[in-house]
């Protein structure tokens, strides 16, 4: 049974952070896995860093603008944190924003790939953080009071 306390601050912060990056590892694996079998890569190190280099505002800035303070505000007992309804609502906001953000050039033949990508990685991110939301959101139970004492005497 999870404890009613709210965890402090940095805890909650880890969780949003750790939910971040999941998201961003899996979106470099998708990213790799695609590259790789399609045959765009030249040498085999130098496109997934300049991947990963060039999505990290991508993830960081809508993680650090909406998903922070949502993870931060919303109650730990909203129905947004189910994780069909959170889930779906990351897969949808990663999408539309990736697909506002190419709207300078939507004829661009990669443009669904990366509104798909972002779709994947606003998915995942929260998913993950329904997932693992009551193990940072709240402490956890002490196990202080099972611990035996000092001055007690096994007669």
């Amino acid at each position: 049974m999870v404890s009613a306390s709210r965890a402090p601050l940095r805890r909650r912060l880890l969780g949003a952070f750790i939910s971040v990056v999941v998201a961003w590892l899996f979106l470099q694996v998708v990213a790799e896995i695609f590259t790789h079998t399609r045959g765009l890569y030249r040498v085999w190190w130098v496109d997934p860093l300049f991947f990963a280099y060039g999505s990290l505002p991508f993830v960081f800035v809508p993680w650090l603008l909406v998903f922070l303070p949502l993870y931060l505000f919303v109650p730990p007992r909203s129905f947004l944190w189910r994780w069909p309804v959170c889930t779906a609502c990351g897969m949808t906001f990663g999408g539309v924003l990736m697909n506002l953000l190419s709207q300078p050039n939507p004829h661009d033949d990669l443009s669904p790939l990366f509104v798909a990508f972002a779709a994947m990685t606003g998915g995942i991110t929260c998913l993950f953080a329904s997932l693992t939301m009551p193990r940072y959101h709240y402490t956890q139970p002490s196990n202080h009071a099972l611990q035996p004492t000092a001055d007690r005497s096994d007669d």
